[in-house]
């Protein structure tokens, strides 16, 4: 998943929060009651768990009496959008090209300082613990038609480190 799109996402869904409330619905159940959308779409939208259509985007600023605001808003959209297609790219190639491109910053680290509370360094993970990880953190599964097993350059690089 493409950090910066989730945080974009995220950042959309605030200020969509932000719009609902000034719009008067003090809840995401009235909202949704007046767009007759599910509460949990409004939900996921509003917490970054789920990408806004235009066609929402539009809806939601009609609602809100936030017309003036469509036009950044759907901007805002496609951008995120843009960022995931390119995730996918990057992913669909499998994940050596990153990997090669973060090897002379990985080569000039004199030091490494890494804490994290549920994950193990890089050079000490297994192969078996580098794929899994991989696969969680890209929602790339075994069972997948673009899985890691299916992707000779991928299921080289989790050999290789």
């Amino acid at each position: 998943m493409s950090n910066e799109a989730q945080k974009l996402r995220e950042s959309l869904g605030a200020r969509l929060r932000g719009l609902r409330k000034d719009g008067g619905f003090a809840s995401g159940r009235a909202f949704a009651a007046a767009t007759e959308w599910q509460e949990s779409k409004v939900s996921r939208i509003e917490n970054g768990q789920q990408n806004a259509s235009e066609e929402d985007i539009r809806l939601w600023c009609q609602k809100t009496n936030a017309q003036e605001q469509i036009d950044d808003l759907i901007a805002t959209v496609r951008h995120i959008e843009e960022l995931w297609l390119e995730w996918r790219r990057q992913l669909q190639s499998g994940a050596a090209p990153r990997q090669v491109r973060a090897l002379p910053v990985y080569a000039k680290t004199k030091v490494f300082r890494v804490w994290h509370p549920t994950l193990v360094w890089g050079t000490l993970q297994t192969a078996e613990y580098a794929a899994e990880t991989f696969s969680t953190s890209t929602g790339v599964t075994a069972s997948s038609t673009c899985c890691w097993r299916s992707k000779p350059s991928t299921r080289t690089s989790v050999a290789q480190r």
